[in-house]
């Protein structure tokens, strides 16, 4: 069986280069205020709408939303496996 201390490199990955991290803090950002425009969509949606055009707005939010988040979460995992080292 192998020793808990033996596997140190799972306690310390590599550190992610300033440039890389950088990129992907600003998409991890937008990625966040998509979900958050879904999260507000959806909980507007629960609580119910009082005109027909109130619910017809907040789904093309809900919509734009998540759109956006496939987007992101599309452009994050090509970006990810380009500068995977391990992938390369």
């Amino acid at each position: 069986m192998e020793n808990a201390t033996d596997n140190t490199e799972n306690l310390h990955p590599a550190k992610i280069p300033p440039q890389i991290a950088a990129r992907l803090r600003t998409l991890l950002h937008d990625m966040g205020n998509a979900l958050e425009i879904v999260v507000q969509s959806e909980y507007l949606l629960s609580i119910g709408a009082e005109t027909p055009e109130d619910a017809k707005t907040w789904r093309g939010m809900l919509h734009q939303g998540i759109q956006q988040t496939i987007q992101l979460n599309q452009t994050l995992r090509e970006y990810v496996r380009a500068h995977d080292q391990s992938l390369l």
